[in-house]
């Protein structure tokens, strides 16, 4: 499955839970392991939102890839994107991934 399809179903869980719908279906089909950063961020978005477990090998993951200069990468071991876009990661991220993850969101 692309990763683009596969974002997509990590904002389409986010988005159920959001208008009250159990995206239960959708959460089934996540893979255990994302393929890059950006999908392990999303991953843990949808599973926060719609108030499930968000294990903690996955943060880890997404702990590990952040650089030096504080930023992500799209995929671990590669430069973090410039983008203006990626300026929200660590505020958005530093509430997720400090929270224990064994509590839903």
């Amino acid at each position: 499955m692309s990763s683009a399809v596969e974002t997509c179903r990590r904002a389409l869980i986010s988005a159920e839970a959001v208008l009250g719908h159990d995206p239960s279906a959708l959460v089934e089909r996540l893979p255990p392991k994302p393929k890059a950063v950006n999908d392990a961020v999303w991953q843990i978005f949808a599973l926060r939102q719609s108030n499930r477990t968000v294990p903690r090998a996955l943060v880890t993951y997404v702990k590990g890839a952040q650089a030096r200069s504080g930023g992500f990468p799209w995929a671990k071991g590669v430069s973090p994107d410039s983008n203006v876009m990626w300026h929200w990661w660590p505020t958005g991220l530093r509430d997720v991934v400090s929270l224990d993850t064994n509590e839903p969101g």
